[in-house]
């Protein structure tokens, strides 16, 4: 079992998310979110090298194959790759969030629900901000507000049943203290900021601390920097080109499907790790 993050580090992320929504400028949301994607949203995806096993260069080869596919799927049915990458993601979020939990028979469930709840939720409470991104990537989606608002509650109401009957009693106030941020960030913002500011905060920051218990020699944190370092450089450019004036939709949309080519596989790494270090967990 993995240690939570350190209480400050959630009182630091509150902090920030209260004066993230605090402030009416979208310039701010949207620097603040592009700052936090270049430092701690690449960082953590940095050292899927390091998590992998075996040949390095077939797992480079793989990695960027699958990549490939995904971008293909995107142009030839963008439908699938939207259900696909949301489904995925969902359970990706939910189970590194939650890896640091004791082992429950019904922790799997659980951390089904919360990627359900971070995935949804902003979804379901920011949908006109959603149609024009995802009627540029070629799936049209139009519900009623009632649907969408009826959806918002049920993601919220099936995961505080799950969350209130699955995670021990003792450590009910200190996971919802580290799932407050992410909330008020889904919540508060407009779609795009406020998650690319939640993810970094929530998922990327547990990551990250789970990275930082694992003893890894000089020469992984040096390639990890190295493969950092041109995802920032990538991020910058393109922060720099959403900032400029009036982004269109299919900016976002183009945006979007890059994002997701880079984050399958880098989801089916962390999805592995995670597993093997369940298997090696002793029971409750």
């Amino acid at each position: 079992m993995n240690r939570a993050r350190p209480v400050a580090w959630d009182a630091t992320a509150l902090v920030l998310a209260a004066l993230a929504i605090a402030t009416p400028s979208s310039a701010v949301w949207i620097g603040l979110a592009i700052a936090l994607l270049a430092t701690l949203g690449l960082g953590h995806g940095a050292y899927d090298l390091e998590l992998a096993s075996g040949n390095r260069r077939r797992f480079v080869a793989t990695y960027l194959a699958t990549s490939a596919i995904v971008l293909v799927v995107w142009w030839v049915w963008p439908a699938l790759a939207l259900v696909s990458f949301l489904a995925v993601s969902a359970w990706h979020f939910g189970q590194a969030d939650l890896a640091h939990l004791p082992a429950h028979p019904g922790r799997r469930l659980l951390q089904a629900s919360r990627g359900v709840l971070f995935v949804g939720l902003p979804l379901a409470l920011h949908a006109d901000d959603a149609v024009p991104i995802l009627d540029a990537l070629g799936v049209t989606l139009a519900l009623p507000s009632a649907v969408t608002r009826a959806v918002a509650v049920g993601v919220v109401l099936q995961h505080a049943a799950l969350f209130a009957v699955i995670v021990p009693q003792r450590q009910h106030a200190r996971e919802l203290f580290a799932l407050t941020p992410a909330l008020v960030l889904l919540t508060g913002l407009p779609l795009l900021p406020g998650f690319v500011l939640a993810f970094s905060l929530n998922h990327a920051a547990a990551h990250v601390h789970a990275l930082r218990l694992r003893d890894r020699p000089r020469s992984a944190h040096l390639r990890a920097a190295a493969l950092w370092l041109c995802a920032l450089l990538g991020t910058l450019l393109a922060g720099w080109l959403l900032l400029d004036g009036d982004v269109p939709a299919r900016w976002w949309a183009l945006a979007f499907a890059a994002l997701s080519a880079l984050t399958f596989p880098h989801m089916a790494v962390v999805h592995r790790w995670h597993a093997l270090r369940v298997r090696c967990e002793p029971p409750a």
